[in-house]
């Protein structure tokens, strides 16, 4: 992935985590931010992955998390871009059902890590049950099929009639 379409897929990403949730309340738990950084990871080496998640990461913390201490998400995106890109060069990420599986554990992990950092910082956490943080990780999971879907099959491919 070229570096200006990863910059371009950002600020699109960006503004989705932030529009979308007002137009549909439970779109909030969705992490469109994480299944860039993931699609990104997949497609780069390790050193880039780890660069883009920081970047991703410094973008949400920015924009889009006015409450949590700076850097918070830019490092736990960063080590999902860098895990990522390590077990997509290990495991085969073609099968939509084990690539949907690892993006739950990677968003698991990735809330599970900035509530280890609010803990780390001194700061109050803002999910105060584990319910919130899985939530996040199926809703983030359930995108990523979405996003696989069009990546994979671009929008026009879907509604194309086959020929017998």
């Amino acid at each position: 992935m070229k570096t200006w379409v990863f910059l371009l897929l950002l600020v699109v990403a960006t503004g989705m985590q932030y529009v979308l949730p007002q137009v549909w309340a439970p779109l909030r738990f969705m992490d469109f931010i994480l299944i860039l950084t993931f699609h990104a990871a997949t497609r780069s080496g390790p050193l880039q992955s780890v660069w883009r998640g920081w970047l991703a990461g410094l973008a949400h913390d920015l924009t889009l998390s006015p409450f949590y201490p700076l850097g918070i998400q830019a490092t736990t995106k960063m080590a999902a871009g860098f895990l990522s890109s390590l077990a997509c060069r290990r495991i085969n990420m073609d099968h939509p059902a084990l690539q949907s599986l690892f993006v739950f554990v990677l968003a698991c992990a990735n809330n599970l890590a900035v509530v280890g950092l609010f803990v780390i910082f001194g700061q109050t956490c803002p999910a105060q049950s584990l319910i919130p943080l899985l939530l996040g990780a199926a809703a983030t999971a359930c995108g990523n099929v979405v996003v696989r879907m069009l990546i994979v099959r671009p929008p026009a491919d879907l509604f194309e009639v086959e020929q017998p």
